[in-house]
């Protein structure tokens, strides 16, 4: 369990670096190239849900982690934070019920987008990664 998650947190700490790298490359290269469009990437409900996402998230890590390695000496420290067992329950159920609450919103936002709009057409991909991303460009898929 121990080994997943120092997994997990090392694969996503080098993704956000490595990400971060790449967005700051891509800045100064578009600050000389002052003639660029620039495209919002996410839009106001996406930049929400990542918001919630993250905070969410690290409220369950930050409560279940000591609430999974209670004899750890670090768990007690963790513990008066949130007052105790209790108050992390606590606040580890809030922070679970808030998951399922943005993944259920999430599932009803796409399957708006698919059935109410209409803009997702199932068509068969072209050959290939590089006709899948024209692919997806084409069809301007909002959740994309």
């Amino acid at each position: 369990m121990t080994l997943l998650l120092i997994g997990v947190f090392t694969f996503f700490l080098t993704h956000t670096f490595l990400w971060f790298y790449r967005s700051l490359k891509e800045r100064m290269k578009r600050r000389e190239e002052h003639n660029m469009t620039e495209f919002k990437r996410f839009n106001v409900y996406h930049r929400i849900l990542h918001v919630v996402v993250v905070i969410s998230f690290i409220g369950l890590v930050m409560t279940g982690m000591p609430l999974r390695y209670a004899d750890a000496p670090w768990a007690a420290w963790f513990m008066k934070l949130f007052g105790g067992y209790r108050g992390a329950g606590l606040i580890h159920r809030i922070c679970a019920v808030i998951t399922f609450g943005y993944f259920v919103g999430h599932i009803i936002y796409v399957l708006y987008f698919i059935i109410m709009i209409k803009k997702f057409k199932i068509q068969p991909l072209r050959s290939g990664l590089h006709g899948a991303v024209d692919q997806r460009h084409e069809r301007h898929l909002p959740f994309i």
